[in-house]
């Protein structure tokens, strides 16, 4: 599978605390045990599915990323909401990525921080915010206890999952506390029968591929041709630290640019907290020939080269109609051997 980047950022660990010592309200052991900042996750009714983790013990003082594998195997469905659950405190970011091979079997829960290195894939995403308005720069507002929907889809609309999808909880920890910590995250799916659907929605990552960054400003671009006809219903943006600016311009097939989304100062604060811009449904058409031409420039003060993944370029997109996940690298799609 090709380098992509795990970004769908659900749940921030920078946002307010969970409690006023920074520790959720669940129960809580005794001083000299494990901390205990498992949420409450809502059970599932019969319209619903759960991507769930089992408990994490995190040590003190350490940054995890773990990977928890699993199986949808109901019939086909439509997915309308994903409502994630994990205690800030502890929980930078979790999101359900989709997996497209049997390397590690259901129930199994891996160290994944070196995604991309030594023959493990690095996974995307299968859900990407949409509907959904964010500045980017600044932390998220979080309910972790109602949960945070991030899908607000038009009436007809939904991401499609069919039997057999086999999925991760990407799961990044920091434990800031000198005490071990135990914690839980998960997600619970709202599903609508295929019959009500009338068009399904699917996440699109365009990525420049490594970058390796040299010293001073330097600026990448990029195509991405569209291979048919869909509606723009979200754009997200994702560099890492050294970003200065970026932008996307529509190229259409008779030549014609316009530009779509722009982050003309980039801060490094939008690496954790991007920016997301919906479009209403319609509003922002391609056809096919046109493409999405992606610039990204950074400003490397350090005097040395930083080699990849110091930095990436990456534009993010929920389209529609379309009903599988689409990955476009410098200009070349992709098949992650997904249905």
């Amino acid at each position: 599978m090709s380098r992509l980047p795990v970004v769908l950022t659900l749940l921030s660990a920078c946002g307010a605390p969970a409690g006023g010592d920074g520790r959720s309200p669940a129960t809580e052991a005794a001083d000299d045990g494990p901390l205990d900042l498992r949420v409450e996750i809502p059970p599932i009714g019969e319209d619903g599915y759960q991507f769930l983790s089992p408990d994490i013990l995190v040590e003190p003082y350490t940054e995890v990323t773990y990977c928890y594998f699993g199986t949808y195997t109901g019939p086909e469905v439509g997915v309308v909401s994903l409502k994630g659950y994990s205690d800030p405190s502890i929980t930078h970011h979790a999101g359900v990525m989709g997996v497209y091979d049997d390397d590690f079997p259901d129930g199994e829960l891996v160290d994944c921080m070196g995604q991309g290195e030594g023959g493990m894939d690095i996974f995307g995403p299968l859900f990407f915010p949409v509907g959904v308005e964010a500045e980017g720069g600044e932390p998220f507002p979080i309910d972790p206890y109602n949960g945070m929907d991030w899908m607000s889809l038009p009436p007809g609309l939904a991401f499609r999952m069919i039997p057999g999808q086999r999925w991760t909880l990407d799961l990044h920890y920091i434990n800031v506390q000198d005490r071990q910590a135990t914690v839980k995250s998960g997600f619970n799916a709202r599903l609508v029968d295929p019959g009500d659907v009338q068009a399904w929605v699917a996440p699109a990552m365009f990525d420049a591929g490594r970058i390796n960054l040299p010293p001073g400003d330097s600026e990448v671009s990029f195509d991405c041709a569209f291979e048919a006809e869909y509606d723009v219903l979200s754009i997200m943006a994702h560099m890492h630290y050294y970003g200065r600016s970026f932008t996307v311009e529509l190229v259409h097939a008779s030549g014609e640019v316009e530009t779509v989304f722009e982050i003309p100062e980039w801060t490094p604060n939008y690496k954790e907290w991007p920016r997301i811009q919906p479009f209403e449904l319609g509003s922002l058409h391609v056809q096919p020939g046109d493409a999405f031409r992606t610039t990204c420039a950074w400003t490397n003060e350090t005097g040395e080269m930083q080699p990849d993944p110091a930095e990436m370029c990456t534009l993010e997109l929920v389209l529609t109609p379309l009903d599988r996940p689409l990955v476009c690298i410098d200009g070349q799609y992709i098949d992650q051997g997904g249905p």
